[in-house]
């Protein structure tokens, strides 16, 4: 997939780089992808225990910067959400605090149907136990959800939507454009549920949520959602497993 990926960034950019190489695209990617991709090394690293790559350190934030610039562009010719909504009516100070409430609300979620599930199934996902294990289970919870929040984000939303309509929308052009966005947002949800660390029925769920929610509120409130999301469920999951001993 990663690899993938890559090819379709370098054809993008290839094809593009005069209308990408703009401060809108550059400035963001640099700001919030750079670091988006370190945590991201540095996360996986922690979570699988091995030693800290500087190399894979410096391609993460490289490979970060390089997916959310082709992200914003893409999201442009499109007319979707850049870093905040199309309308400009909304103060970003209440997108802010929707998207605080929305995490909240959605880790609230998200910790009862797989508490329930975990109930039923008696199998831990490996993420889980990782944690659990590991020396620092609060600090590992910590940059996982900062990493989830802004890696998956790009991905996921500010970039396979975007694209996905642009794609859609050139193979159909006569569909109604609605019908298309909806369509590419749970493109971008199924996508988000075949992640092998999520169940595949909450992860399509959670991900046309996080989804419609991208369409709503922009690109930024929605790093703030994930993020605090994964802050409320992590730490709670994690002791519910250890409680009920289920490792």
């Amino acid at each position: 997939m990663q690899f993938a990926l890559f090819f379709i960034l370098f054809i993008l950019i290839y094809n593009n780089w005069k209308e990408i190489n703009k401060i809108e695209y550059i400035f963001p990617s640099l700001i919030i992808g750079l670091p988006g991709g370190i945590i991201n090394s540095i996360s996986m690293s922690y979570l699988n225990n091995t030693q800290f790559l500087i190399i894979n350190i410096i391609f993460s934030g490289i490979f970060m910067s390089a997916i959310l610039a082709v992200s914003l562009f893409l999201a442009k010719r499109a007319e979707l959400p850049l870093l905040w909504p199309n309308i400009k009516t909304r103060p970003k100070w209440i997108l802010f605090c929707i998207g605080i409430i929305g995490g909240v609300f959605l880790g609230g979620i998200n910790l009862m149907l797989t508490m329930s599930w975990l109930e039923k199934s008696a199998t831990v996902p490996m993420i889980f136990k990782q944690i659990s294990f590991s020396t620092n289970p609060l600090l590992l919870s910590a940059l996982l959800s900062i990493q989830a929040g802004i890696v998956e984000e790009i991905i996921f939303r500010t970039f396979i939507i975007p694209a996905a309509y642009l794609t859609i929308m050139r193979l159909f052009p006569k569909t109604n454009k609605k019908v298309i966005l909806a369509f590419s947002v749970l493109i971008s949800a199924l996508a988000f549920g075949l992640i092998p660390s999520h169940n595949l029925f909450l992860g399509t769920l959670f991900g046309a949520f996080l989804g419609f929610s991208y369409l709503y509120l922009g690109f930024l409130p929605m790093i703030v959602m994930h993020t605090v999301g994964n802050l409320f469920f992590f730490p709670l999951i994690i002791n519910f497993i250890e409680r009920s001993n289920l490792l």
